[in-house]
């Protein structure tokens, strides 16, 4: 799962930058989820929302990964460019 919190007082557009070991070769969402996600080759990824986050709101979305060897935990992940919290 992925959850992004718009903790400010306006509205925001929100992107996510995951990076995986290279063996992660698919992330996929629900069609519904108001979310769009491509791949930039070598296990990473850019989710971004398709409608700006309210203040205060949370947007939660359930991830599907492909993958080989390696674990299915990010190496990094980044909000609108700062670092975020893996849980």
């Amino acid at each position: 799962m992925l959850s992004v919190t718009n903790s400010t007082g306006q509205s925001v557009d929100w992107r996510v930058e995951l990076a995986y070991d290279d063996d992660v070769w698919a992330l996929r969402v629900n069609d519904d989820s108001g979310v769009s996600v491509w791949g930039r080759g070598d296990g990473e990824f850019v989710l971004r929302g398709t409608r700006s986050l309210a203040p205060g709101d949370t947007w939660t979305v359930r991830l599907r990964l492909g993958w080989g060897e390696s674990g299915t935990r990010p190496l990094r992940c980044t909000v609108n460019g700062l670092a975020c919290r893996l849980g």
